[in-house]
């Protein structure tokens, strides 16, 4: 639930766009797949050893890439568009003063 918080609070907190509109559909997908092949390998599949330890790898793994997906996501929606960032412009020729009047 906080990762669905998070995808809608914090592109309001830093005013630009969720990065990549598929990646929470993403995030979830491989959350939850990893967490269920998980927990089938925990849970006493009839071969223990030939089944259990590789579920729970595979598993593991799902879910780490789902939390990556999230993190990556909140990184580079926090970091915004590279189009958006203000760039130094250099004046083209040198600033004139202007008289002063007394």
């Amino acid at each position: 639930m906080l990762q669905h918080n998070a995808y809608h609070v914090v592109p309001r907190f830093t005013g630009f766009p969720l990065y990549g509109r598929r990646a929470p559909a993403w995030h979830w997908w491989l959350s939850n797949a990893g967490l269920a092949l998980m927990v089938a390998g925990f849970g006493g599949v009839a071969n223990a050893d030939r089944w259990g330890t590789p579920l729970v790898s595979l598993g593991g793994t799902l879910s780490a890439l789902g939390g990556y997906t999230f993190a990556y996501v909140m990184w580079r929606t926090m970091d915004g568009p590279s189009a958006q960032r203000p760039t130094v412009e250099q004046p083209s020729q040198p600033r004139r003063s202007l008289p002063i009047s007394s």
